[in-house]
């Protein structure tokens, strides 16, 4: 079976299939297809979700791949900030911009990171460590 490019969704149909749906979503599967729909909405929940759990197994997970980000810039805080933790006043905590963090960048708490739509809170006793491709890795200290 060859499918068109791009991929396309498949919309299941068991009374149609001449196939049992396991072998037919293997199949577009195998083909490249990437997505698939479950439609037998006259089956009992269970047997429902029985099957669709089956046919989720044979699919295949694209693997991300992000680009590592640029290793250039100095880190430092564009502002500090009066916070409130569990216990005692205000803390002056360092507020990070998160678009100017690099990979490998470590930060110990408390601090902040900033984004447009986020802010990251990380207590006292943690530590971020910026990965490769730009994610957050945030080790929880204990807590006191």
């Amino acid at each position: 079976m060859r499918l068109p490019d791009p991929p396309l969704l498949i919309i299941t149909d068991r009374g149609q299939a001449c196939r049992p749906l396991e072998d037919v979503a293997a199949a577009c599967f195998a083909a490249g297809c990437r997505w698939l729909s479950l439609r037998e909405k006259d089956m009992p929940p269970e047997e429902r979700l029985a099957l669709l759990r089956r046919l989720v197994a044979l699919g295949r997970r694209t693997k991300l791949s992000l680009p590592p980000l640029a290793r250039t810039g100095t880190l430092a805080p564009r502002e500090k900030r009066p916070v409130l933790f569990d216990r005692g006043g205000p803390v002056d905590c360092p507020v990070y911009d998160r678009e100017k963090l690099k990979p490998g960048d470590k930060i110990d708490g408390p601090a902040l990171i900033s984004e447009y739509a986020s802010t990251t809170v990380f207590f006292p006793g943690d530590r971020l460590t910026v990965a490769d491709t730009g994610e957050l890795i945030i080790t929880v200290g204990q807590a006191t």
